[in-house]
């Protein structure tokens, strides 16, 4: 909990700055993040191979500031399956997003981000649990809505690439890449 609300803190406090010190037009920002995700992954052992696609939920925030063309955002992500193949998976990192005005009642957003991805999760007919802590790079795409001076809905889609393995056992799972489709509410503020 302390390294959260350490980056919370460092998050708004630079963001605040990013802000303060940027072109004419600025605002801070605070989002919730609601979607579902495709995990793909790849099991190979010495005599087989297979594929695996998980659906998963998605619940998060982040933190950011804008001017009038550019987006930053601190993300933190938490993924949650029905089937308990993962006992916890979390993603958390930096986004930054080049904004396209279409019309004043619609953005297109497109961007690039990079963090770390961290879980447990346990493979059918093992009594053991693997763990994953790796960096990923993806990308961002989507629509902003602004609703109104104060909030903005932002409908987009992200894929996050791995590409980490994990071999115990003579089995190696590997973790390809997050798709995610996702909405988020965006709550814009001034902070002096």
């Amino acid at each position: 909990m302390k390294i959260f609300t350490t980056l919370v803190s460092s998050a708004l406090l630079l963001t605040t700055l990013y802000a303060k010190e940027s072109q004419p037009y600025k605002s801070s920002l605070l989002g919730i993040n609601i979607g579902v995700s495709n995990i793909k992954s790849e099991t190979t052992t010495s005599s087989s191979f297979s594929s695996q696609d998980n659906l998963v939920g998605l619940m998060g925030i982040k933190i950011g500031a804008q001017t009038k063309e550019y987006r930053l955002f601190f993300n933190l992500n938490q993924y949650s399956d029905t089937s308990d193949f993962y006992d916890y998976l979390i993603t958390y990192g930096i986004s930054g997003q080049y904004l396209l005005h279409l019309s004043p009642s619609v953005d297109f957003f497109l961007g690039l981000e990079g963090g770390m991805a961290s879980a447990d999760y346990k493979l059918e007919n093992e009594n053991f649990s693997r763990s994953l802590s790796d960096f990923y790079l993806g990308t961002n795409i989507g629509l902003n809505i602004p609703v109104n001076e104060d909030f903005d809905i932002e409908l987009g889609g992200k894929v996050l690439v791995l590409n980490t393995d994990d071999t115990q056992n003579n089995t190696t799972f590997t973790h390809k890449r997050i798709s995610t489709m996702l909405v988020s509410i965006i709550y814009k503020y001034q902070m002096d």
